[in-house]
C-alpha cells in the first residue's frame, strides 16, 4: 500500500500564522537595525530624524487619537499679509524680530462658528523659533470689546516655541494653585483657507487675564529689554549683564489704557515706585511682595524647572491695589526637562543677584517657598498632579508628535527633548527625588561653644548651606534656653526674629558675594559642664531646622572647646520686624506679642499698624476716635468683644477716617457687638469721600484680605465708603448684623466662602449684598430701602439664601454672569424693576440661574426677568426668557 505523505507535510493556518509572524518582526528589526547603521555612517538627516520619529510608541497611538481641538480662522488680506511677510524677511536678516504698534495689520478672526471678528495682528517673537520655519507666531489685540475664548489679547504660537505641552501643564498647574498664570490651550490655526496646523493659543496681560485669576483690577508692570538686547547683539563693552536687572527701566503693561483711567494711573505710579525700591532693595522684601503666593509660585517653579519665566526679561507682576505688593506671574516659562534646578534660589540666578534672591531675604517668603517645595515634591502631589492631567497632556502630546511626521530633521530635533522623549511624569519624580535630599540635610549648620572671660558659654553657629536655617533654641539635660532670649549683644544687629516658635533666622550662606560668614553669637550664662570633651553623653543640642519645614526639627551637638579663646567675630545679618508703641498711646500694652487696648476713649495718632505675629485684643467699652487720614492696618488677628450694653466703637474723631484693614492674618478675627462708623475708604475715585494714599486702594470701611473673620451683632452705619464691608479672599462668618445709612453697598464679597444670617440692611444706596466668584449661604436676612439691588450675585458665584424678607428695593435677588442662585421660602414686596433676574452682563462670562420655591411677590409689576440663554424657575417650573440688555438697568 502507498503511502499519502502529502498531508503530514502541509502546514497548518496557525503555523502559517507564526512563520509570517516570526518573519515580519525579523523584517523589521533587520530595518530598525540597518537604519541605525545607517544613520552612524552619514544616512541623511531628513530620513534619520523621521526614522527616529517612527520608533516613538506615543506617535503609533497618535494615530488613533482624534483632532478634536477648536479650530481658529484667520483672515488677513493680500496687502496686510505682504507687510507682515516684509517684517520677517526684515527680521531674517536682522536675526531679531524688533516689532514695535507700527507693525499691526488689520485682519478678521472667527472660532465656534462665530461671525468674523475684527482684530489687529502683527508677527511676533524675539527670536527666529517664532518666524523661521512654516509656521510663524503671531499677537493678536481684538477690537470693539469682542474676545476669543474669553482673551482680548493672545499670541497664536508653534509649540514648539514654549517646548509644547510643558507649557501647558505649567499654567495649569498655577490655576491649581490659586496663583497667577496664563490661558493657554491648543488650537487648530487656518489662515486665508489654508490648514497651519496645532497652535498654541497664549494669552496676553489684559483686564479679563486679572480677573480670571480672581484678583482685583490692578496694573501689571515688568522690566525693559532694550539694554539687553544691546549686550547680547550689539556687545556692547559699557554694559554688563548682571547690571541690567537694577539698570533698566520699568514698563506698564498696556500703558495707554492706564494712563486713561485715573484709578489705574495712580495705581500705577505706586507700582511703578515699589519696583524702583525693590531694583535699589532699600526696604525689607516683605514690603514689596505678597509672602504666601510669591514662596507658592517660586516652589511651583522650581518643580517644572520654569526659571527661565524667572528671568529679568521675562517676569512680569501684578500689583495689588489693595495691599500694595507684588505678585509674581507665570509666563513664557520653557519648562526645561533636566531633572536638576540650574541654580539655588537663594542666591543664584541668571544674573548676579536676582529679584528673587532679593524676595527670598524675607524670613516669610523664605518659610513659604520651602514650605511649598516640601509639599509639591511630595509623591502624593505628583500623583493628584498626574490624574488630573495626564490625560488631556497625552492626547495633545501624540496630536503634536503626528504633525512631525514629513518634517524637516532640524524640526524633529528642536522637539526632540519637549516630544520625543518627553514625560512629565517621570521627570517630576526624579527632579522631586533630588530636591528631597537637599530638604533632607542633616548638619545644616557649624556651630561650636566657648568659655568666655567670664565664664559664660559663648556659642557660634555659622550657616553651612545655601537657604535659611531657624535656630530655636538650646538643650542640656533637663534645661532649655531660646534662643531669642540669649541672643548676644555683640551679634549682628540686623538678625532675623521670626514670628514662629520666637526662632532666630540665619539667611543662606553666601561667603562668595558677602565676602562675611555670618556667624550668630548666643551667651548662656547659666551653663555648667566640668568636663566638656568627656562627658559625651551631656552633650549641649542645639535645636534648628530648616526653614519651612515646621515638623522637621534636628538636634545638633555644639561641641565646646575646653579653654577660653577671643577674637573678634564678623557680624550675622539679619533685622527684627517688632511692634513699637508710642508715647501718646500709653493705653496700648504688649504682652507676649499680644497688643492689648485698654477700655475707654482714645485718639489714635497716625496710623495704628500690627506686624505679623502679633494679635490685638479690645476691651469691651473701647472707643478709637482715629483722625482723618489715618488707617488700623493689622497682620495679625483681632478679638474686639463688646457687650450688648458695653459695645466697642470704631469711628472718627472728627468728620472722616481711612478705615481698618486685616490682610494676611493667621487665625481667625472676632468682632462682637462692634459699630463701625465713619470710614471713608482710601483712594477717592472709588470713594468719593475718601482719603488719598497714593496707589493704596481699598473699596471698604473694614476691608478683610486673605484672612478669616467673624462679625457678630456688629452694625455698619454713617460711612462713606463704596462698601461698608467689603471682604476678599476669604473665610467669614457673619450674624445678627445691621448695615443702614450708606451712600454705597453694604456688604461686598470677593472671592469669599462663608455663611451670612440675622442681618439687617436698610436705607443703602447701592447693594446690600454683592457676591462675586464666591460661595456663601444666607439665611432669614431683611432688607428696605435699597436703592439698587438686594442681593446682587455674579461673577461664577454659587449662593442659597433662604427666609429672606425683601422690601421697597430697586430689585430684589440678581443672578449675573455664570452665576447660581437658590432662593427658599422668601417674601418680596414693592419691588421697582424685578423680584429675581437672570443675566449676562460681562463679555467673558456666561448667562446665569436662579431658582425659586415658595417665594412670594407683592406689589412688584415684574416678579422675574430671565434674560435670554439664562434660566429661572419658579417652584421647578422653568419662566419665560425676554429679551434685553443688562447695561438698560445699569
Amino acid at each position: 500500500m502507498r503511502l499519502d505523505l502529502r498531508k503530514k507535510n502541509r502546514s497548518s493556518p496557525k503555523q502559517l500564522w507564526r512563520v509570517g509572524f516570526l518573519w515580519k518582526c525579523f523584517s523589521l528589526s533587520f530595518v530598525l537595525f540597518l537604519g541605525v547603521y545607517l544613520g552612524w555612517v552619514g544616512l541623511p538627516g531628513y530620513i534619520k530624524a523621521n526614522l527616529i520619529l517612527l520608533i516613538n510608541t506615543e506617535l503609533w497611538k497618535g494615530f488613533s487619537e482624534v483632532n478634536d481641538l477648536e479650530t481658529i480662522r484667520l483672515d488677513i488680506k493680500f496687502k496686510n499679509f505682504q507687510k507682515i511677510e516684509s517684517k520677517r524677511k526684515e527680521a531674517l536678516a536682522l536675526d531679531r524680530l524688533i516689532s514695535s504698534d507700527d507693525d499691526y495689520v488689520g485682519a478678521e478672526i472667527s472660532f465656534q462658528n462665530s461671525r468674523k471678528l475684527p482684530c489687529k495682528i502683527r508677527l511676533k517673537g524675539d527670536l527666529s523659533d517664532h518666524w523661521a520655519g512654516d509656521k510663524w507666531s503671531f499677537r493678536v489685540d481684538m477690537k470693539k470689546d469682542n474676545l476669543v475664548f474669553g482673551m482680548s489679547r493672545f499670541s497664536l504660537q508653534k509649540p514648539g516655541t514654549r517646548l509644547n505641552t510643558s507649557e501647558w501643564l505649567f499654567h495649569n498647574s498655577l490655576k491649581k494653585e490659586g496663583l497667577m498664570g496664563l490661558k493657554y490651550k491648543f488650537v487648530n490655526l487656518v489662515i486665508n483657507g489654508k490648514k497651519f496646523g496645532i497652535y498654541a493659543i497664549e494669552e496676553h496681560f489684559s483686564k479679563e487675564m486679572i480677573e480670571k485669576n480672581q484678583r482685583r483690577e490692578g496694573v501689571i508692570l515688568s522690566f525693559g529689554e532694550y539694554r539687553m538686547w544691546n549686550f547680547l547683539l550689539d556687545g556692547r563693552k559699557n554694559l554688563n549683564w548682571d547690571d541690567l536687572y537694577r539698570t533698566s527701566e520699568i514698563q506698564i503693561s498696556n500703558s495707554n489704557r492706564v494712563s486713561k483711567d485715573p484709578l489705574l494711573s495712580e495705581q500705577s505710579n505706586a507700582a511703578l515706585n515699589l519696583l524702583r525700591i525693590m531694583q535699589k532693595e532699600s526696604v525689607k522684601s516683605s514690603d514689596i511682595f505678597a509672602p504666601e503666593r510669591t514662596g507658592r509660585f517660586l516652589a511651583l517653579t522650581h518643580l517644572f524647572n520654569a526659571e527661565h519665566g524667572l528671568m529679568y526679561d521675562d517676569i512680569n507682576f501684578y500689583f495689588d491695589p489693595v495691599t500694595c505688593l507684588l505678585e509674581p506671574i507665570g509666563f513664557d516659562a520653557n519648562c526645561e526637562t533636566n531633572e536638576v534646578s540650574p541654580y539655588n534660589y537663594f542666591n543664584g540666578g541668571s544674573t548676579n543677584r536676582t529679584w528673587f534672591n532679593y524676595a527670598l531675604k524675607s524670613a516669610d517668603v523664605a518659610y513659604y517657598y520651602i514650605s511649598y517645595l516640601d509639599q509639591f515634591t511630595r509623591k502624593e502631589y505628583i500623583k493628584n498632579l498626574k490624574d488630573s492631567f495626564e490625560k488631556d497632556e497625552l492626547t495633545i502630546r501624540r496630536l503634536l508628535l503626528r504633525e512631525l511626521i514629513g518634517q524637516n530633521s532640524s524640526e524633529i530635533w528642536f522637539n526632540f527633548n519637549s516630544l520625543l522623549t518627553y514625560d512629565p511624569w517621570k521627570s517630576f519624580m526624579r527632579r522631586s527625588e533630588l530636591v528631597r535630599q537637599i530638604l533632607n540635610e542633616k548638619k545644616p549648620v557649624l556651630c561650636h561653644g566657648k568659655k568666655n572671660e567670664s565664664n559664660e558659654l559663648k556659642i557660634s553657629i555659622r550657616n553651612a548651606v545655601k537657604q535659611p536655617v531657624e535656630i530655636l533654641g538650646f538643650a542640656f539635660k533637663e534645661k532649655y534656653w531660646k534662643a531669642i532670649d540669649c541672643i548676644s549683644s555683640d551679634s549682628s544687629n540686623e538678625y532675623i526674629n521670626f514670628h514662629s516658635d520666637d526662632s532666630i533666622v540665619l539667611p543662606a550662606f553666601d561667603f562668595e558675594s558677602t565676602q562675611t560668614l555670618g556667624d550668630l553669637k548666643f551667651l548662656i550664662s547659666d551653663f555648667f559642664l566640668s568636663n566638656p570633651i568627656l562627658n559625651l553623653n551631656d552633650r549641649l543640642i542645639a535645636k534648628v531646622r530648616l526653614l519651612g519645614l515646621k515638623n522637621r526639627t534636628l538636634e545638633i551637638p555644639v561641641p565646646i572647646d575646653s579653654h577660653y579663646f577671643a577674637s573678634n567675630l564678623l557680624p550675622f545679618l539679619g533685622k527684627t520686624s517688632t511692634f513699637h508703641n508710642i508715647p501718646q498711646h500709653d493705653f496700648i500694652k504688649e504682652q507676649n506679642k499680644t497688643i492689648i487696648i485698654s477700655k475707654g476713649i482714645h485718639r489714635i495718632k497716625g496710623d495704628l499698624y500690627i506686624p505679623r505675629g502679633y494679635e490685638v485684643l479690645i476691651s469691651s467699652g473701647t472707643t478709637l476716635l482715629f483722625d482723618e487720614n489715618n488707617t488700623f492696618i493689622s497682620n495679625g488677628r483681632i478679638g474686639a468683644f463688646g457687650l450688648p450694653h458695653d459695645p466697642i466703637t470704631f469711628t472718627a474723631a472728627n468728620q472722616i477716617w481711612g478705615g481698618l484693614l486685616i490682610a494676611g492674618a493667621k487665625g481667625k478675627s472676632q468682632f462682637e457687638n462692634v459699630k463701625f462708623s465713619k470710614m471713608a475708604g482710601i483712594n477717592r475715585m472709588p470713594n468719593p469721600s475718601g482719603i488719598n494714599r497714593g496707589g493704596w486702594t481699598t473699596t471698604g470701611g473694614v476691608t478683610v484680605h486673605n484672612s478669616k473673620v467673624v462679625f457678630k451683632d456688629c452694625t455698619f452705619e454713617n460711612s462713606f465708603s463704596e462698601d461698608a464691608l467689603n471682604l476678599i479672599s476669604s473665610t467669614f462668618n457673619i450674624s445678627g448684623c445691621l448695615f443702614k445709612d450708606l451712600p454705597s453697598d453694604g456688604f461686598d464679597g470677593d472671592f469669599v466662602q462663608g455663611e451670612i444670617s440675622d442681618c439687617h440692611f436698610e436705607n443703602i444706596s447701592g447693594d446690600g449684598l454683592d457676591f462675586s466668584g464666591s460661595r456663601v449661604k444666607g439665611i432669614s436676612c431683611s432688607f428696605s430701602k435699597i436703592t439698587d439691588k438686594a442681593v446682587s450675585v455674579g461673577e461664577s458665584s454659587d449662593v442659597n439664601l433662604s427666609h429672606f424678607d425683601i422690601f421697597d428695593c430697586g430689585f430684589g435677588v440678581v443672578s449675573k454672569d455664570l452665576s447660581n442662585v437658590v432662593l427658599f421660602q422668601s417674601k418680596m414686596e414693592k419691588i421697582e424693576q424685578a423680584g429675581v433676574s437672570a443675566y449676562q452682563k460681562k463679555k467673558m462670562y456666561g448667562p446665569a440661574k436662579i431658582s425659586c420655591e415658595s417665594v412670594s411677590f407683592t406689589e412688584t409689576l415684574t416678579p422675574i426677568l430671565i434674560q435670554s440663554h439664562s434660566i429661572g424657575k419658579i417652584d421647578g417650573k422653568k419662566v419665560n426668557q425676554t429679551e434685553f440688555k443688562a447695561e438698560e438697568y445699569y
